[in-house]
């Protein structure tokens, strides 16, 4: 037993510490291979209201939040921040029987 580490011996205390790209901290991101979106891509959104909630919002809102479409376009949305983080080099539409 190691002596000050609780029993623990000198390597044990964090086991992630001496792992590369599987599970551990050190170089997991290094196994990641992320697809470059950019473009026009549709979104399509599903929105799941349990039977004990109340809800009193419309599809009309909800296309409002995410997409800023209807009477009152709301400025800050879904879409519009998704455009803002990819520097103007992604764009959300909404999925339609159409989309890829």
């Amino acid at each position: 037993k190691g002596k000050g580490t609780g029993g623990m011996g000198p390597d044990k205390g964090n086991r992630n510490q001496n792992k590369k790209g599987k599970g551990g901290s050190g170089g997991r991101d290094k196994n990641r291979h992320l697809s470059q979106k950019i473009g026009v891509s549709s979104l399509l959104v599903i929105y799941a209201i349990p039977p004990d909630f109340q809800n009193d919002r419309s599809s009309v809102e909800y296309a409002n939040d995410i997409f800023g479409i209807g009477d009152n376009p709301d400025p800050v949305n879904v879409r519009s921040q998704a455009m803002a983080c990819s520097r103007g080099q992604l764009r959300y539409e909404p999925a339609t029987a159409d989309s890829p």
